[in-house]
């Protein structure tokens, strides 16, 4: 059983229900706040190692900016397997004893490495983390979109049907979803991927459109944008820079384009505009010009401000984080752009000019 459906899961169902509780005391001292894994593939010792850090994470959750719903019935995973024999037992509906999240895992459980598969599938250690690998680039929104073709496609098939969905470099209006608009930032910033924009955006856009656009295209052959005019030559509301991958993408993301999206970005805000951020992903580059915009240019209500640095600190910005996650579920910022983000906004000035 992979570590998703066997500790991952009943790790967030044990945080979720104790972060309630702590939202909520009003809850009945019976709200089940208990961690619960299959003993059969988590052993005593490591769910008793599990158990002595939940309460840091789910007092970390109740703390946090997120919305937590007061649910009916506490969360309690189940799980079937080949292996299991009868279905679990299920409260009767409206019992107020726990809500179930059942997880299921396809492969059975062999004593023997080269046994072939029979009713279930041998599980590979890692391969259900690994999705990048097997996967040939399937993605949720194309497996929903296009699942009874490939449920019905025999399985010599599937890999030249797969191929074909993932590789169409031409989405067609239905595969685009718009960008998304940050509730808790009044809706003035925006995060999408390149390719949900409807068209190219260029300087010339409707002046009935109160929406600016910055670009960030991914370029291995990219070159500081230096060179290039602080802004728009023409006053335009369209900014469109390049960044290289690797260790010389982040020091470019740090020095170049932050400053640049920043200069962007406050001046549109500051024409009663939005900003509407795009990269390749939408998830990734774009969630950190995002962030460091959120952070210097409104403040801890998610207003807009213009006059003077609002810097602050690691605390504030994991806030507007949550608040980018929460509008934006699929940010998912790497750790190297969240690291040039607080860098840049952390980093006295003088000290950043004299890198």
């Amino acid at each position: 059983m992979p570590d998703a459906l066997s500790k991952t899961i009943p790790v967030w169902c044990a945080v979720i229900n104790r972060a309630i509780k702590i939202r909520y005391p009003e809850l009945p001292d019976s709200w089940d706040v208990k961690l619960y894994t299959p003993p059969h593939v988590v052993s005593t010792q490591e769910h008793r190692a599990i158990e002595l850090l939940l309460d840091e994470w789910s007092i970390s959750l109740a703390n946090s900016s997120y919305d937590l719903a007061k649910l009916a019935n506490p969360l309690r995973p189940m799980w079937i397997t080949p292996s299991t024999s009868t279905f679990p037992s299920l409260p009767p509906p409206g019992s107020g004893k726990f809500c179930p999240v059942i997880c299921i895992s396809a492969s059975k459980q062999i004593s023997d490495a080269i046994e072939r598969r029979g009713g279930g599938f041998s599980y590979v250690q890692g391969s259900g983390d690994d999705h990048e690998l097997w996967g040939m680039g399937l993605t949720p929104a194309i497996f929903w979109r296009h699942r009874k073709e490939l449920l019905d496609t025999p399985r010599s098939h599937l890999s030249d049907l797969v191929e074909s969905l993932v590789t169409n470099p031409f989405p067609t209006e239905s595969n685009k979803s718009p960008p998304t608009a940050i509730s808790h930032l009044r809706g003035r910033i925006l995060i999408c991927a390149l390719a949900d924009l409807q068209s190219q955006p260029s300087g010339e856009i409707d002046q009935e459109d109160d929406t600016s656009y910055l670009l960030v295209t991914a370029d291995p052959k990219a070159q500081d944008n230096e060179a290039q005019p602080a802004q728009p030559s023409d006053g335009g509301r369209v900014l469109h820079l390049h960044v290289a991958s690797g260790k010389r993408g982040q020091y470019q993301f740090l020095r170049d384009i932050l400053p640049r999206a920043m200069g962007f970005v406050g001046r549109e805000l500051k024409q009663g505009r939005k900003v509407c951020i795009a990269c390749e992903t939408g998830k990734d580059v774009s969630v950190g010009i995002a962030l460091a915009a959120s952070q210097k240019y409104f403040d801890d209500d998610g207003t807009p401000i213009f006059e003077g640095a609002n810097a602050g600190n690691k605390q504030t910005i994991r806030t507007r984080l949550e608040w980018i996650v929460a509008s934006r579920p699929q940010a998912n910022p790497s750790r190297a752009t969240l690291k040039r983000v607080n860098e840049y906004l952390l980093t006295p000035e003088e000290f950043a000019r004299g890198r």
